[in-house]
């Protein structure tokens, strides 16, 4: 009887429970997503640029139905120091064919935007692959990244020639939460890790940037130097030089001048030779003779933002910009007291250094002076005359530094 009693109130018990109000009972759920972002290398520009992937333990290189079809190529450069040449070595053909993957070389800048994938994404935190952190919003969603040598870190995100960008977000949808993540890869494959940038000059060089940081150009200084004693017959070009090397270049065609040089006799001038020979070889050399003016004009280039600074044979300098591009210098016996030579020849120098964008720029120009010790041009006669004039000095000459 006992047993009856119990069977009876638990089938109570269990019509009064089908009886009450059904309840819907909700968990939260955590779902994983991409975040979207896209990346562009603005160096380059269109077609190099990635869409994200979502991040699932693994960097991939993926594509969706089919590989792209992208292609890029560049003209890439060595600058040589011992001229100063920029030659041309070749073309970098490059294929994109990963959704995620753009393409770059040393000190490329790359563009990344934001791309909210809900009006509940609001932020995403960017880590590039030098741990560098970049908080965005979807008010605020696009910022630039260089790649470069300077900060790069032992973490795992350098990985075969490949640069790991990553983005992470994490929103409220529909009650549950979403964590997202995604990724884009920047590849220096097709010798990106050995060829750079410069944005001064829009040109691709041949450099190991990975290990050095700081890419040094070479290049001439342009100057003319005219004897304005002859006239513009009797002029020269700057060429380049490196480690106190000063190579002649000659002349397409060979100049040529003549002049009456004359004796002093009793006081008074005779004329010794008719039509006195100069020969022109060289395209950076002139000849000169005592008192002459010589003309030195600066031209700058964008690789001499600043001007240049000018070492005159007698020790003397002055330096010269864009807006005073012109000195004059006389050529008597003061300078030839202890002159900078260079196989017999006086030089005139021009150097700068300019740095700026990871790139450090060295400018050499010279001309140099074939000097006729035994002629010199006498003013207030209008007269060449037969005279060793470097065998005197003034009291208050000006020695070289």
């Amino acid at each position: 009887m006992r047993k009856l009693h119990i069977f009876t109130l638990l089938a109570a018990f269990m019509i009064i429970i089908g009886c009450t109000e059904e309840k819907d009972f909700k968990f939260d759920v955590n779902k994983t997503a991409n975040v979207n972002f896209k990346a562009i290398n603005l160096t380059v520009g269109s077609p190099d640029s990635a869409r994200s992937a979502k991040y699932d333990g693994s960097f991939y290189e993926e594509w969706h139905d089919y590989p792209r079809q992208d292609k890029i190529s560049i003209d890439y450069y060595r600058n040589n120091e011992w001229d100063g040449n920029e030659d041309w070595m070749g073309v970098i053909n490059i294929d994109l064919e990963s959704d995620n993957v753009l393409w770059s070389g040393g000190y490329n800048e790359i563009e990344f935007t934001f791309l909210p994938s809900c009006p509940e994404e609001k932020e995403a935190k960017f880590t590039m692959p030098d741990g560098q952190v970049y908080n965005v919003t979807a008010d605020n969603p696009t910022f630039t990244w260089t790649v470069s040598k300077e900060k790069w870190t032992d973490s795992q995100l350098w990985d075969y020639d490949r640069l790991i960008a990553t983005a992470e977000s994490t929103y409220q949808r529909g009650g549950d939460t979403v964590t997202a993540r995604g990724y884009i890869i920047i590849s220096l494959r097709y010798e990106g890790s050995s060829v750079r940038y410069n944005p001064d000059n829009g040109k691709w060089y041949w450099n190991d940037w990975m290990n050095n940081p700081i890419m040094t150009l070479y290049g001439n200084i342009d100057f003319t130097v005219e004897n304005l004693t002859v006239g513009s017959i009797d002029s020269a070009v700057s060429r380049i030089y490196t480690n106190d090397y000063f190579e002649m270049e000659g002349r397409e065609e060979n100049g040529y001048f003549t002049f009456d040089l004359y004796d002093i006799v009793d006081s008074n001038p005779e004329l010794s030779h008719k039509d006195y020979p100069i020969y022109l070889y060289e395209k950076n050399a002139l000849w000169a003779a005592g008192d002459n003016q010589l003309k030195i004009t600066f031209k700058p280039s964008e690789s001499e933002p600043e001007g240049t600074k000018l070492f005159l044979p007698d020790g003397k300098d002055a330096y010269l910009t864009a807006s005073d591009s012109v000195y004059i210098w006389t050529l008597d016996k003061e300078a030839m007291i202890d002159p900078f030579t260079y196989n017999d020849r006086l030089i005139i120098r021009a150097e700068n250094v300019h740095s700026g964008n990871n790139v450090t720029r060295v400018n050499h120009g010279f001309v140099a002076i074939d000097v006729a010790s035994y002629i010199r041009y006498d003013s207030a006669l209008k007269l060449w005359i037969y005279d060793e004039w470097t065998g005197q000095t003034r009291s208050k000459a000006i020695r070289r530094k």
